[in-house]
């Protein structure tokens, strides 16, 4: 999904997904992140916060510079800030900034 606007916007973009690995820490911090799981210490392992924070740090390592959040349920727990040297951008942001500007122009 997200594949066809980056490269829209931006063709010589290289994309890079997670690993196996860690897309299932993804899909685990997606499922903790609407269980009670999300409760315990965010630097416990079952932690949907410890999760994505593993998975944007491989990205940071793999000099990835900017980390799109595609899943709206992530920013319940997680947000990881810009920095100078990688953007983050937040699905569930996206998805509500567009929602506004539409109404606003109605």
């Amino acid at each position: 999904m997200y594949e066809t606007e980056i490269h829209h916007f931006s063709p010589k973009t290289e994309i890079i997904y997670p690993t196996a690995n860690l897309q299932v820490l993804v899909t685990k911090g997606i499922c903790n992140a609407k269980n009670s799981k999300r409760y315990l210490p965010a630097d416990n392992e079952e932690h949907p916060h410890y999760c994505f924070a593993t998975v944007c740090d491989w990205f940071a390592a793999q000099g990835c510079d900017t980390i799109v959040a595609g899943c709206t349920d992530i920013r319940n727990v997680f947000y990881r800030e810009p920095t100078p040297y990688q953007n983050y951008i937040d699905s569930l942001e996206v998805l509500a900034n567009t929602i506004i500007k539409y109404s606003l122009e109605k």
